[in-house]
């Protein structure tokens, strides 16, 4: 569409009516005796389009519609005076508008085209480009004429519209004129030649009225004259007086000069010597200036610098064409540049040359067309850079154009590739039909292996092909994406070998392996499954539980895979299934849903542990841990027995030696007391080994606990300390305490506190060397009391500290031997803190001694046994 369409369609009606005021160049003088030509009086618009002795009626139309009814009007005058009439529609489908509109005149279109006085044909058929008629396009014209003649009909009639010109619409008219007058007789046959307005610049229309007397355009529901000079029969121009003729001038002034003004274009006159005459209120806003200010200032002041300085370059050209087109960049009064396209004629305006300006506003085009290049460039790059082979073929299914991805698939490059590829030279017959679907209008597909016919290679590709039409859906052709799926056929096959070795895989799994779709049918199994329920696969494939299992189990099992699979997730659940043998087995189902692309790739995987052999060793296990139980009470039992025997005799033991080491029977000499202090030692010895398995005893059978008491542990800890302290004075130890005021006291069992305090102390009395130190100190500590015991003596090692706490376990081999015990006081201190919901724990350091913490909570807890 030309830039300045829209000017043209705005200053229409001012062309149609003042055109003789523009021609003659505003200023117009009369010859003697002549008038301006009236316009046509018919009020309707179903008047006779003929012109005598003119072959041709160049008429310029709006739109689609009005161009229907100008030709129906057109043709149906030719049926009526029985000529040979030649609709050339310029759309595909404009057959049955064409009929329509003829009906609605009243003519019988099925008679006229029984009859051959009618055609209706595409316009393909005829020349494409009117503005340059070929040799053959006249011939086949006067062969349609000579044989409409020899028919019997009066005359041709035929129509041409000029609407896909590719040249200027101006030389058209005149191209078609000179063609017509080389047929023998052309005043039997009539050409209608019809432009849209749309395509027409504002000087072309000028150019077409002064050129062409006979021009028509409808105005207000009627078709009338636009040209210049003479029209038909009406062609001369009457004798009204001269004063007429400058009061019709007067008045087209007035009226040019309202247009002038109200024009949505800014329009501006300047002269040779670039000195601004005359603008309009539009170039005044569009520029930011006043009339006046506009006047004043020459005329390059508009342009930016840039422009300026072609402006004598311009004004050469108009001078010496009479008109032309300009981009150019206007300056606004702020500063802003528009861009503008700005048409220019050479007219005479007061009595000298001047050059009459159009100028419109075409920032929007601009911005219009940066977005065509930037869409042309992205194309043009994804056509390119795109991974994928892209290609074009001809109606005959010739290749045109392709990108380079395409030319490697071909294994080719692609001079060699274009013009040689076509339809015949296609191996495969699948291709082949896939592009001859392509070339029928509809979109074709292939998948399969490609050989080029420079390359005799195959290659598998994956190609869409999409049909390609004209403006007006004639086929021209299509287009191809051509992906090279080389690779992807490489991960099929290895996907499918993988497939492979996962279904042996499955298959050697000795365990019953199933899975399902979503609408819990098996889609596949392994062997052992088969086995187990005593099925080939092919018969469990595409069916659910419901057909192998009992009713009632197999659809709860059904309802619950269904549920599974649309929640995901997993399940994993004990069952007693009837195996293939009529034998009642022990399972584990183990089930997990697999989620696939989209939920109808679900799957849902099942895995079937038999348990039956496992649940038979639960059983006896269980006998014999109960059996264990028994025989581990009866040996506490013994034990507690055993204790309270040999504590009686122990204790006269103990008691007879006190009397005797205190002379309650008689002075003994330096031997017998040693003797009998040996006694007493390893009497006091064997009683505390008894009693330490006394409490080994009853911690087994669960049968110690504790009674609670409200304590103040600082006393209670100097308590023990004080007890301990012959036996630390003897070793010359000094034992420290540290007591935290904040900790107050602690509820627990006074008995086994001390019981612990004492094992505690004493085995730090025990492991430190003489002259050492013992440390004692509480602190409060997350709502604990943490009660720590920290000597200098021995270290122990490592892998020990958590062995020390097990029963007949103590710090190394040689403890035993050089410093006596068996090992049971730490195991019994660790469980009475545990009882009482403490901690303990050891912590030692080679050459620095070991400290025994343990804690006991400040809140009371139920402990487990």
């Amino acid at each position: 569409m030309h830039p300045l369409q829209a000017l043209q369609k705005n200053l229409l009606s001012a062309f149609i009516k003042f055109h003789i005021l523009l021609l003659k160049n505003i200023k117009l003088k009369y010859p003697e005796g002549e008038r301006i030509q009236t316009k046509n009086k018919n009020t309707g618009i179903d008047f006779s389009l003929s012109i005598p002795y003119s072959p041709q009626i160049p008429v310029l139309y709006s739109n689609q519609e009005e161009l229907t009814e100008l030709l129906a009007l057109y043709f149906k005058e030719g049926i009526e005076k029985g000529e040979h009439c030649v609709w050339i529609s310029p759309e595909q489908g404009e057959s049955e508008s064409a009929k329509i509109a003829l009906e609605n005149k009243g003519v019988d279109t099925e008679h006229c085209l029984r009859s051959d006085q009618l055609e209706i044909i595409p316009a393909r058929e005829f020349q494409e480009n009117a503005a340059l008629p070929t040799p053959s396009a006249v011939e086949m014209l006067e062969k349609r004429y000579e044989k409409a003649l020899s028919d019997g009909f009066s005359g041709l009639r035929i129509n041409l519209d000029l609407k896909k010109a590719e040249a200027s619409l101006t030389p058209c008219f005149e191209n078609c004129r000179e063609a017509l007058e080389e047929i023998n007789l052309r005043e039997n046959i009539t050409l209608l030649l019809t432009a849209p307005l749309e395509e027409l610049s504002a000087l072309e229309l000028i150019s077409l009225m002064g050129e062409h007397e006979d021009l028509r355009i409808r105005q207000e529901r009627k078709w009338e004259y636009i040209g210049s000079g003479k029209a038909g029969n009406k062609g001369k121009i009457s004798n009204d007086s001269k004063e007429q003729a400058v009061k019709d001038l007067k008045d087209s002034e007035q009226k040019f000069k309202s247009i002038f003004d109200h024009s949505n274009d800014a329009i501006v006159i300047f002269d040779l010597d670039n000195n601004v005459l005359e603008v309009n209120d539009v170039a005044c806003k569009t520029l930011g200036y006043t009339r006046e200010e506009i006047i004043r200032m020459p005329v390059w002041k508009l342009k930016t610098p840039e422009y300026q300085k072609k402006l004598e370059e311009h004004r050469k050209l108009i001078c010496k064409s009479g008109h032309a087109v300009f981009e150019i960049e206007c300056l606004r009064k702020d500063g802003t540049v528009i861009p503008c396209e700005v048409s220019n004629c050479l007219i005479e305006y007061e009595g000298k040359k001047v050059i009459l300006s159009f100028a419109r506003d075409i920032s929007e085009r601009k911005r219009t067309e940066e977005a065509l290049r930037d869409s042309e460039e992205r194309y043009r790059t994804i056509f390119e850079e795109s991974p994928v082979g892209i290609v074009h073929f001809d109606s005959k299914g010739v290749l045109k154009l392709c990108n380079e991805s395409f030319a490697k698939i071909a294994g080719s490059s692609r001079e060699k590739v274009i013009g040689l590829e076509d339809l015949s030279a296609l191996q495969k017959e699948d291709m082949k039909k896939a592009v001859e679907t392509v070339l029928s209008g509809i979109p074709g597909y292939f998948e399969g292996e490609y050989v080029s016919a420079t390359e005799n290679r195959p290659m598998p590709v994956r190609v869409t092909f999409s049909p390609l039409f004209t403006k007006e859906h004639i086929l021209k052709g299509g287009i191809g994406i051509v992906e090279d799926i080389s690779e992807r056929k490489k991960v099929e096959t290895l996907q499918q070998e993988k497939m492979n070795f996962l279904q042996n895989l499955v298959n050697s799994i000795p365990a019953p392996v199933y899975y399902k779709d979503r609408n819990g049918k098996y889609i596949g199994c392994n062997r052992a499954f088969e086995e187990f329920i005593g099925k080939r696969k092919e018969e469990i494939v595409g069916k659910t539980i419901c057909d192998f299992a009992p009713q009632e189990v197999a659809e709860a099992q059904h309802l619950r895979d269904l549920e599974l699979i649309r929640a995901g997730g997993t399940e994993v659940f004990e069952a007693s299934v009837e195996h293939a043998e009529n034998t009642l087995h022990q399972v584990v189902f183990n089930k997990v849903v697999l989620n696939g692309p989209s939920e109808e790739d679900s799957v849902l995987l099942g895995i079937i542990w038999d348990i039956t052999e496992r649940k038979e060793l639960e059983k006896s296990l269980l006998k014999a841990k109960k059996a264990a139980e028994a025989a581990n009470r009866a040996k506490s039992g013994f034990i507690a027995n055993m204790s309270h025997e040999l504590r009686t005799p122990l204790n006269s033991v103990i008691g007879f030696s006190d009397l005797l080491l205190e002379g309650t029977f008689g002075t003994l000499n330096g031997k017998q007391a040693k003797y009998i202090n040996n006694i007493l030692n390893s009497g006091k010895n064997l009683l505390e080994i008894i009693n330490n398995l006394l409490d080994i005893s009853k911690l087994e059978t669960g049968e110690s606990s504790l009674d609670y008491e409200e304590l103040d542990l600082a006393p209670f800890i100097e308590e023990v300390r004080t007890s301990i302290l012959p036996l630390a004075s003897s070793k010359k130890i000094t034992i420290e305490s540290d007591f935290d005021p904040a900790l107050g006291n602690v509820r627990a069992d006074r008995a086994k506190l001390k019981h612990v305090l004492y094992n505690l102390l004493s085995n730090a009395v025990k492991f430190t060397p003489r002259e050492g130190k013992i440390n004692v100190d509480t602190r409060k500590k997350d709502e604990v009391a943490e009660i720590r015991i920290t000597d200098n003596g021995i270290s122990i090692p490592v892998e020990s500290q958590k062995k020390i706490f097990q029963p007949f376990v103590q710090g190394d081999s040689f403890s035993s031997k050089e410093y006596g015990g068996v090992g049971l006081g730490l195991y019994i201190v660790k469980n009475f803190v545990e009882l009482h919901g403490g901690e303990v724990w050891v912590s030692s350091e080679p050459g620095k001694g070991s400290t025994f913490t343990f804690t006991l909570p400040l809140e009371r807890r139920v402990a487990s046994s």
